[in-house]
């Protein structure tokens, strides 16, 4: 229950995971079957950064607006450099959590 929670607390920069400083492998094709997420941009597009909660779900939105050229979900921000998915979730990385 929500209520009984511990309140979160963001570590310190020395308290956080240490992480990697390799980035994780993309796949060439995502779970769903969706381009890369790093394909060769056309020129002239610009890039925008949203910021959501449960962003696999809100992605698939975009997938579907016309003009929405490529889409990537991850983790931006916090001290762990290149954090999994398992880490940002202890709260142990210092990335914030929408």
């Amino acid at each position: 229950m929500a209520l009984f929670r511990k309140k979160a607390v963001m570590p310190a920069k020395e308290e956080a995971l240490p992480g990697r400083s390799t980035p994780l492998r993309v796949p060439e094709k995502a779970l769903r079957q969706r381009p890369s997420p790093h394909p060769a941009v056309p020129c002239r597009t610009t890039r925008s950064r949203v910021r959501m909660g449960c962003f696999w779900g809100a992605e698939r939105l975009f997938w579907e607006t016309p003009g929405v050229y490529s889409t990537a979900v991850g983790y931006a921000g916090g001290y762990t450099p290149n954090a999994t998915y398992e880490e940002v979730c202890t709260g142990s990385t210092g990335t914030p959590k929408s």
